[in-house]
């Protein structure tokens, strides 16, 4: 989900797009095309009676707006892809001037909206980008309401895509109650147009997990995000078991992510469960002594320290095997080999201790690890 070396989640690029079968990505173009290709198509269909010669000069003065839309639309997407934020704001801007003649509300500007909200963002200039934000969710709204021609005929994917990426965008601005709404149409919007046991809906939940476990780091939070988050996670689990073949890097990924929870939700035992049956996923794909195994082998040795004390050799070894390979791939001195150590340190320390003093002390999981 978002921390340890073996959780991964998989969030959309910048515009990236769910294709038409709900699954996978395409290239971060394909969004600016759709919207392109919807604007004009509209454009074209709801054109207002006129003379031939006022038909004409609308048609070519929208088409030379069009061409230097366009232009700069794919010069800020090119300056945004490589972390020229200040370029990609400039041209998105423009874009946006350009689009005066052809764009009838902001329902018709999205995809600059998105460029600026994301650029300002990514450049740390929220209070500069709060405004697009803004705009953006009143272009989009969550409550289903009277939308542009733009809008209402964008194909199911990419409403899918642009709700998952208005939502992460509410989530850079700290706006988390509108990020979870956005992220909760996003879930409907999926299950409803792919299934409820979908791969593109596993995707969804895992990504929605992935923002509650980030909210329930917040000041006064309850464990009901994590509760949550678990839920999530175990829905994604159970559809790529189901439908991915063994073994699937997708399937070790989210019992990864299960196991993480639990551990938040100080279920030692359901953790262990989970990384076991990853560990297992992992050594038919990477082998036995691969990076990808160590980390699952790291997490499975804190979370069998938290369940039983004094540190079981079965938790030792696990935490050993995952520190040789550290050191070997990465050296001592990178910080997954230096946590490693650390742990295995600490581990033979309290077994030393516990078994000098005899008083069965039970340490917590933070001796263990100080991620």
């Amino acid at each position: 989900l978002c921390s340890e070396g073996s959780i991964q989640v998989a969030p959309y690029e910048l515009f990236g797009v769910m294709d038409s079968a709900g699954s996978g990505e395409i290239d971060l173009a394909a969004l600016m095309q759709s919207y392109w290709e919807v604007e004009f198509r509209g454009a074209a269909h709801h054109t207002s009676p006129v003379t031939n010669e006022r038909r004409n000069s609308v048609s070519g003065g929208r088409s030379n707006s069009g061409s230097l839309r366009r232009s700069h639309r794919t010069a800020a997407v090119l300056a945004f892809r490589n972390a020229r934020y200040d370029d990609a704001i400039v041209n998105a801007k423009q874009a946006l001037r350009d689009a005066t003649g052809a764009a009838n509300s902001a329902g018709d500007a999205l995809v600059e909206l998105l460029l600026l909200s994301r650029a300002y963002a990514a450049s740390s200039q929220h209070d500069l980008g709060a405004g697009f934000v803004d705009t953006l969710m009143l272009a989009y709204p969550v409550v289903e309401g009277e939308k542009t021609a733009t809008v209402a005929n964008l194909p199911l994917h990419v409403r899918a895509s642009l709700e998952c990426n208005i939502a992460e965008i509410c989530e850079m601005y700290g706006k988390h109650l509108e990020a979870e709404a956005y992220y909760q149409k996003y879930i409907t919007t999926v299950t409803r147009g792919f299934g409820a046991e979908s791969l593109a809906a596993g995707d969804a939940f895992n990504l929605v997990a992935c923002f509650q476990l980030k909210r329930s780091s917040e000041s006064g939070s309850s464990g009901e995000h994590l509760s949550d988050a678990l839920v999530l996670a175990r829905k994604c689990l159970a559809i790529r078991e189901k439908l991915l073949p063994y073994p699937s890097l997708h399937v070790a990924d989210s019992h990864c992510n299960v196991a993480l929870l639990a551990r938040h939700l100080q279920d030692p035992g359901l953790a262990v469960k989970h990384l076991h049956k990853a560990l297992a996923i992992r050594e038919a794909l990477f082998g036995f002594d691969s990076l990808p195994v160590a980390d699952v082998k790291y997490s499975l040795g804190l979370a069998l320290c938290a369940l039983q004390q004094p540190p079981s050799q079965s938790a030792l070894g696990f935490l050993t095997a995952a520190q040789a390979i550290r050191i070997r791939e990465l050296g001592p001195k990178h910080t997954d080999s230096v946590l490693a150590t650390e742990a295995v340190e600490r581990a033979k320390r309290i077994i030393a201790d516990l078994s000098l003093k005899g008083d069965g002390t039970i340490a917590t999981e933070a001796e263990f690890t100080k991620l």
